[in-house]
């Protein structure tokens, strides 16, 4: 599985139908509204590098909004260990 970070700047009049389109796909994690120039974020797994870009790619053409894929540039692990 691959997973990226996206970001979009989505008009508030086009905000409830972004929303609504983005949050139909099963790779969908997280999705937030941020105060900021790009206010939309979600973050996207899918089981390919392939698939992730057909899915986003039909997100675009669904919305006709851009969206910026910030995927990861190194992986790291940590092991966390709790006492229950």
């Amino acid at each position: 599985f691959v997973s990226t970070l996206c970001a979009a700047r989505v008009p508030e009049e086009r905000a409830a139908s972004f929303v609504k389109t983005v949050n139909a796909f099963p790779g969908v994690t997280h999705h937030y509204r941020r105060d900021h120039e790009f206010n939309y974020w979600f973050t996207f797994i899918a089981p390919s590098g392939e698939a992730l870009e057909m899915a986003l790619a039909e997100i675009r053409e669904r919305t006709g909004i851009e969206i910026a894929s910030l995927r990861a540039t190194a992986i790291y692990k940590i092991d966390a260990t709790f006492a229950l």
